[in-house]
C-alpha cells in the first residue's frame, strides 16, 4: 500500500517538509524558502554553511542596508547567480550566513565579498549608491 501523497511539515525546522517520493518508494525531506523568516536548509544533505562576520568590520555593519538592498534584492541576486540555497543576515551572531552546496556557497561567498567591497568603496569616496 502506497502512503498518501501529502506533505508533512517538520515542526522544529521552518521551511522543511517530508513528501512521499513514489518512484523511489520512500519519503524525502524537501525545503522551501520562507521570506523574512530564518529558515535555512540545514536538514538537506550535502549543504554547508559559510559565515561572513560583521563584528570585526564596523564599516560593513554601517553599510549593511546597502549590502542587502531594498527588499533583499542584492541577496536575492547573489543567491540566484551563484545557485546557492540561502543567504540571510543573522542578527543574533551578527553575521551573513550562506547555505548551499560547497561550490555554490563558495561562489556566493566571493560574490558577496565583491559586492561588499564595491559598496564600501563607493561609500568611502562619497559616490551615491
Amino acid at each position: 500500500m502506497q502512503p498518501p501523497s501529502q506533505r508533512y511539515a517538520i515542526s522544529d525546522a521552518p521551511g522543511h517538509f517530508v513528501e512521499w517520493n513514489a518512484p523511489r518508494n520512500r519519503y524525502d525531506i524537501q525545503w522551501r524558502f520562507l521570506s523574512k523568516i530564518y529558515s535555512p536548509p540545514f536538514l538537506l544533505p550535502h549543504i554547508i554553511k559559510c559565515e561572513l562576520s560583521l563584528r570585526d568590520n564596523p564599516e560593513w555593519k554601517v553599510a549593511l542596508p546597502f549590502i542587502i538592498g531594498s527588499q533583499g534584492k542584492h541577496f536575492i541576486r547573489i543567491t540566484g547567480s551563484s545557485k546557492c540555497h540561502y543567504i540571510f543576515y543573522h542578527t543574533d551572531n551578527d553575521a551573513i550566513e550562506i547555505w548551499g552546496y560547497r561550490a555554490n556557497a563558495q561562489r556566493a561567498y566571493h560574490a558577496l565579498l565583491k559586492h561588499i567591497n564595491y559598496i564600501t568603496t563607493r561609500r568611502s569616496k562619497n559616490i551615491s549608491l
